[in-house]
């Protein structure tokens, strides 16, 4: 079959992404609480695995961007600005609207969301695990 029949329908688009590169060249500071440049960086990677001649092209690359919420820093125990949490979830939701059409997928999700939804998971040994990071790491 052509390549055609089996393009994406998402297209060859990262006009978002090249939006964000444009932006922080522009100014560097646009993005204070995520880091913007590095999700740049991994989402091309991606396009770039995909895109590689060996890869089948059906599959469309995600990349989620998992983030910590702790109470407190664990180096010194100290409360962590609620509005600094805010104002990193109000970027991430930037980030992602400035990316949503792209052919990288970009998706996000706390660890304390993803742990809880281990904490669920009907496979005790993910339950166990979900456990044991929170316990260790308190995200």
């Amino acid at each position: 079959m052509s390549d055609a029949y089996w393009r994406p329908c998402w297209g060859d688009n990262m006009a978002g992404y090249e939006r964000v590169r444009d932006g922080l060249r522009a100014d560097s500071r646009w993005f204070t609480h995520v880091d913007a440049a590095q999700l740049f960086k991994h989402a091309f990677a991606l396009r770039t695995e995909v895109h590689h001649p060996s890869r089948n092209r059906r599959h469309r690359p995600i990349l989620l961007y998992i983030y910590a919420e702790p109470e407190n820093w664990p180096t010194n125990g100290q409360g962590i600005d609620e509005h600094a949490k805010d104002r990193h979830r109000e970027e991430i939701a930037e980030f992602g609207g400035l990316v949503a059409n792209d052919e990288v997928l970009f998706a996000s999700c706390s660890y304390r969301r993803l742990l809880g939804a281990w904490r669920e998971h009907p496979d005790g040994r993910i339950r166990a695990h979900a456990q044991a990071v929170t316990a260790r790491f308190a995200p």
